[in-house]
């Protein structure tokens, strides 16, 4: 849980451009009322699901609709975390059990702006969550339609809905499963991505954020530097992106992809190290 702490500002310019607070896992990203702006088909089915059940199917905080949701630093640029309050450390220890002392974590409790609450155990340990640098892809590819579209939301949200990508072989393999649901099922489907599986951009940023697949993370990382390269002629054929991965050399890759992931960081006041 290192990004709590440390990537803090990264999670809020990547949430400031979604325009959506993601949660649970389990449950996914976005508020399920979603569906109109950004067509993630499965926000439908669970919120067709809440509807139509006489009890609770998802969790009280998953059925917040968007007009619930509020950036709390907005206002806040030179935000500094507080000093760590020991009684909420302690609870946070207990939580973790015979298993904490493996754990380096931090939490900062927003529940009142302005009184910012932190909690920290172990937290200088040198951890990798494997899943944070899904974040930075996001990050990544949020600057990147940022830069073709500057100042020009619309823009940006119509890219977002109307591109739709299908699966190739960067995805390889991947034991993530995600959700496929089409109106008139009864049931969603979980299964990996394979080639051919086909989506808009606003779902393959699901797929990437929530159950956190590593397919759905190449086809955005792929799509991030088309989208940097082509800038407002992106969305290109399958034939022109295919020609950027072909023919460009190997070093021009490298220093596109450094740019992806790197750039995006440091324009965001962020140490890449």
């Amino acid at each position: 849980m290192w990004f709590l702490r440390t990537g803090f500002p990264l999670l809020l310019y990547v949430v400031t451009l979604l325009g959506f607070v993601g949660g649970p896992a389990s449950v996914g990203a976005y508020p399920l009322d979603g569906y109109e702006d950004t067509g993630i088909v499965r926000l439908e089915a669970y919120r067709i699901a809440q509807q139509n059940s006489d009890g609770e199917v998802l969790p009280f905080g998953a059925m917040l609709a968007t007009r619930s949701i509020g950036l709390s630093l907005t206002d806040k640029p030179d935000f500094a975390i507080p000093a760590v309050d020991d009684e909420f450390s302690a609870s946070l220890v207990e939580v973790l059990g015979a298993d904490a002392s493996g754990y380096g974590v931090a939490v900062l409790d927003l529940t009142d702006p302005a009184e910012p609450v932190y909690a920290a155990h172990q937290e200088e340990r040198m951890m990798n969550p494997a899943s944070v640098g899904k974040v930075l892809v996001a990050v990544g590819f949020f600057q990147a339609l940022a830069d073709a579209y500057p100042g020009d939301l619309g823009a940006r949200q119509k890219v977002l809905f109307d591109t739709v990508v299908a699966a190739s072989s960067f995805i390889r393999r991947d034991h993530h499963e995600v959700p496929f649901w089409a109106f008139g099922d009864e049931a969603i489907e979980r299964r990996p991505i394979v080639e051919s599986d086909a989506a808009n951009l606003w779902t393959w940023l699901d797929w990437m954020m929530s159950p956190s697949s590593n397919a759905a993370g190449s086809v955005v990382l792929q799509q991030a530097m088309l989208l940097q390269h082509f800038g407002k002629a992106y969305p290109v054929s399958v034939e022109q992106a295919e020609a950027y991965y072909d023919d460009t050399s190997a070093p021009e890759l490298r220093a596109d992809l450094v740019r992806v992931l790197q750039d995006s960081l440091r324009r965001s006041g962020l140490n890449p190290g």
